[in-house]
């Protein structure tokens, strides 16, 4: 039964890295994201400066590092630093009217 445990354990952690890097690798290849928050008429300086802020300057083990590690604190989408920058967030979904719960 402890083997049977154990390597279940071992597939859960396989396909939980595996799925991780393809996220992030899907993210990778969708595009550059400073690109498409910033507006065409922007500087070289305000571009580098927003790569900067969202870690993309950065080599890409390191920001794998940071995506996961924000994964499983649950905000692996939000750039890091966010809260602290003029980087735009999606809005909340947590207030949904209550017409849009019902069918």
């Amino acid at each position: 039964m402890r083997r049977y445990i154990a390597h279940q354990l071992v597939q859960l952690v396989v396909v939980i890295l595996g799925i991780s890097i393809l996220a992030f690798s899907i993210l990778h290849v969708i595009g550059d994201p400073v690109t498409l928050l910033l507006p065409q008429n922007a500087g070289k300086e305000e571009y580098e400066r927003y790569k900067h802020l969202m870690g993309l300057d950065q080599p890409v083990w390191v920001q794998y590092w940071k995506f996961a590690s924000r994964a499983v604190h649950g905000d692996a989408m939000r750039p890091p630093s966010a809260s602290s920058s003029s980087v735009c967030r999606p809005p909340s979904t947590s207030r949904w009217p209550a017409s849009a719960s019902r069918s």
